[in-house]
C-alpha cells in the first residue's frame, strides 16, 4: 500500500489553489514529465469507491456473460503445439 499524505490547500500557491477552484487538474512535473496530478472533487481510490462505480453500471449483459464463460473454458483447454514445434 502506498503511502500518503494529507496537505491542506491554503499551504499550496495562489495559482494552484485557483486553478482548483476553477475545477482544473493540476499536473505536478519533475524535469517536464508529470509524476502527479491534483483533481478537484478526486476521492482517494478505495475498494468501497470500486464497488460504487462497479453499482453504477448495472448488470452485465449477455454478451459479455457469454464472453465471460468463453474465457473460463479456454483456460482448462489444453495447449497445442506451438507453430516452432510443428
Amino acid at each position: 500500500m502506498a503511502m500518503a499524505i494529507r496537505v491542506d490547500v491554503n499551504s499550496l500557491s495562489d495559482e494552484v489553489r485557483e486553478s482548483l477552484e476553477r475545477g482544473e487538474v493540476v499536473e505536478i512535473e519533475r524535469d517536464g514529465e508529470v509524476v502527479g496530478r491534483l483533481e478537484p472533487g478526486a476521492r482517494p481510490g478505495t475498494l468501497g469507491r470500486l464497488a460504487e462505480e462497479l453499482a453504477k453500471l448495472g448488470p452485465p449483459d449477455e454478451n459479455f456473460t457469454d464472453d465471460l464463460r468463453r474465457i473460463r473454458e479456454s483456460g482448462n483447454a489444453p495447449i497445442g503445439p506451438t507453430p516452432w514445434e510443428s
